[in-house]
């Protein structure tokens, strides 16, 4: 299945706001069915929750937007630390460049066209990208080439770099754009092999405090990031009845934080992993 893409002009504007009731989307009967007549809710942010409907909708599901997360650019001290490092692209300073997400991605491009430097600077490094879909969105940015990880984590990107350069990475500098509060693994794994690394926070992520209400009748809630379930359960409780599906074992993990044991962890950690773990679920609940 080729990867969904999501548009960097869309990353930082209004469309983050969440205003008015959650969007809805009919099912298309000329799709298959597998989840015909379920109502699924996605809670992914405004600019990248359509690719996650469309794959439900495709399955027959009834899918519902309802963002609980907000993205936003960093501001202040983080903000001008950060472009400052991306200055550091400028004098080749980087061996390699870590992508983790397609926000991520989003956010370097736009603080990099502000900049007037576009993408050459960063190719090259050498560009290490989790997941097909941030692969490809990356690519259609003008990042190339590209290091793919092989397991779709911080973890496997962590991976691929010993892979790559071998466990002694006292010679190399990298430079990762990620979220402010982002999670810490991949960076401490890459300085206790020795690495030097420069964490640009461009954006960071921010869990809802308030919302409408939620729609009635939900039979599946989607989430694709710890950020995500903690604004959702900042705002709300888990109807009776509703299955929990996650993108993931860090979204997992926080959910089990919050009490819920999720149905559906994905065994890929894409958009397509989601889904098709929510089909296998719901087959094999009617067996």
């Amino acid at each position: 299945m080729q990867p969904e893409i999501t548009r960097p002009s869309l990353l930082f504007t209004d469309r983050f706001s969440l205003a008015g009731p959650p969007r809805e989307y009919a099912m298309n009967p000329s799709m298959s069915q597998e989840l015909s007549e379920l109502r699924v809710l996605v809670t992914r942010p405004i600019h990248q929750a359509q690719a996650l409907a469309d794959a439900l909708d495709r399955r027959g599901a009834h899918s519902l937007q309802l963002p609980t997360i907000k993205v936003s650019p960093t501001e202040g001290t983080p903000r001008d630390e950060a472009l400052e490092m991306l200055r550091g692209l400028d004098e080749k300073r980087y061996d390699a460049t870590l992508l983790t997400s397609a926000n991520a991605t989003a956010a370097l491009i736009e603080a990099m066209r502000h900049s007037g430097a576009g993408v050459a600077p960063v190719n090259h490094t050498t560009i290490f990208v989790v997941g097909p879909a941030t692969a490809a969105f990356a690519k259609e940015c003008g990042f190339t080439p590209l290091v793919l990880s092989e397991e779709f984590t911080g973890e496997g990107v962590l991976q691929r770099v010993l892979t790559h350069y071998g466990h002694e990475l006292s010679q190399h500098r990298f430079l990762f754009p990620r979220a402010l509060r982002g999670r810490d693994h991949l960076v401490k794994g890459l300085r206790e092999a020795g690495a030097l690394v420069d964490v640009a926070t461009l954006y960071e992520t921010t869990p809802i405090q308030e919302g409408p209400a939620l729609p009635s009748q939900l039979h599946w809630i989607t989430f694709t990031s710890p950020s995500a379930v903690q604004g959702f359960f900042n705002v709300y409780s888990l109807p009776h009845g509703t299955s929990i599906a996650c993108i993931g074992p860090v979204t997992a993990q926080e959910l089990e934080r919050q009490g819920i044991q999720p149905e559906v962890v994905a065994k890929e950690h894409t958009i397509a992993g989601l889904v098709e773990g929510i089909v296998n679920q719901v087959q094999k609940s009617a067996t």
